[in-house]
């Protein structure tokens, strides 16, 4: 069985030099969890998914579930959310390609209270000929927010 876990940009906080007046306090992003398929069969041409929820959605494999930030700057505030459409893991040798997919809805993300819970999930084919060996595929990748002006 196959663990496709994704590592993601963690404890990271994106500065901007532009004045606090206009567009606020520096947005921080806090990795709480990554993205993981689970414990997977890999069975040849069987895409997996993962939601990008609280709940990684029926039929996930044991042990899946999503990557979750903690994201917090200004109430009210919209934000340009920017995350990988694809993004390549590996294992060795071997290579699957993941579609992403996230729970903004959009490219823009509403700061609300100040304080948002972002999840990225999403699916992985295993090739027709299978894999040819079981393991820890990984990568990091990078999730970025700028502020873009106005209220939600």
């Amino acid at each position: 069985m196959a663990r496709v876990p994704w590592k993601a940009l963690a404890g990271a906080a994106l500065l901007f030099l532009w004045p606090a007046a206009l567009y606020g306090a520096p947005i921080t992003i806090t990795k709480i969890q990554e993205l993981n398929f689970g414990f997977c069969d890999a069975t040849p041409s069987l895409t997996y998914i993962v939601l990008p929820a609280a709940s990684p959605g029926a039929g996930a494999c044991q042990g899946a579930g999503a990557a979750r930030f903690d994201i917090t700057g200004d109430p009210n505030k919209k934000a340009k959310i920017t995350l990988a459409n694809t993004v390549i893991i590996t294992n060795g040798t071997e290579s699957l390609t993941v579609t992403l997919t996230d729970s903004a809805g959009g490219p823009h993300l509403c700061l609300g209270t100040g304080t948002v819970t972002f999840w990225a999930g999403g699916s992985v084919t295993i090739p027709a000929g299978g894999l040819t060996s079981n393991g820890l595929f990984t990568i990091s990748t990078t999730l970025t927010l700028a502020y873009i002006g106005g209220p939600c």
